[in-house]
């Protein structure tokens, strides 16, 4: 979360954000974080406002808004 915090879609996620979350998966070699906030739901509700970060070994991180 640290080395992403300074993308531009990273940072206007965080200043969106009332409750931010932030998950951490591994999904075939690629590291997802998926950045979501409380305020528009819970774990086992539909969450609208999503960002997902993809960082893939040897590439610059890339950012996707929505599910």
């Amino acid at each position: 979360m640290r080395a992403l915090k300074d993308l531009p879609d990273v940072r206007t996620y965080l200043w969106f954000a009332r409750f931010p979350t932030v998950f951490v998966s591994t999904v075939e070699g690629k590291t997802v974080v998926t950045f979501s906030d409380l305020r528009f739901g819970g774990a086992t509700t539909r969450r609208p406002f999503i960002l997902r970060v993809t960082e893939t070994p040897g590439l610059p991180p890339r950012t996707h808004w929505g599910s």
